[in-house]
């Protein structure tokens, strides 16, 4: 496991975090889990947006290597998570199905 200084410049670049990201399952009807293959030393904004734009959920991470979001209520469709840092921003699609 590795540890990144994102405080000292040092931080992991937009590749690096997205390649460092595991997104399970996908789709999903409702739980959505985030593992991360490193730990940042600083926290990440979390963001589910709608495919226009509007965001439905945020959260800071608190530097854990696994983050658990629940999305049970948001209604079917396509969404796009972004992960921001000091540094880099990474963005996924999710699929929400049905119940």
């Amino acid at each position: 496991m590795q540890i990144v200084d994102l405080k000292n410049g040092t931080g992991i670049d937009a590749e690096e975090l997205d390649q460092a990201l595991t997104i399970w399952p996908n789709p999903t009807a409702g739980k959505i889990t985030l593992l991360f293959n490193m730990i940042p030393s600083e926290p990440l904004n979390i963001s589910i947006m709608t495919i226009t734009g509007k965001t439905i959920l945020l959260q800071v991470s608190d530097s854990r290597q696994e983050i658990e979001l629940d999305i049970f209520d948001f209604p079917e469709g396509l969404y796009i998570l972004q992960i921001a840092s000091r540094t880099s921003l990474v963005n996924r699609r999710i699929v929400k199905m049905g119940r």
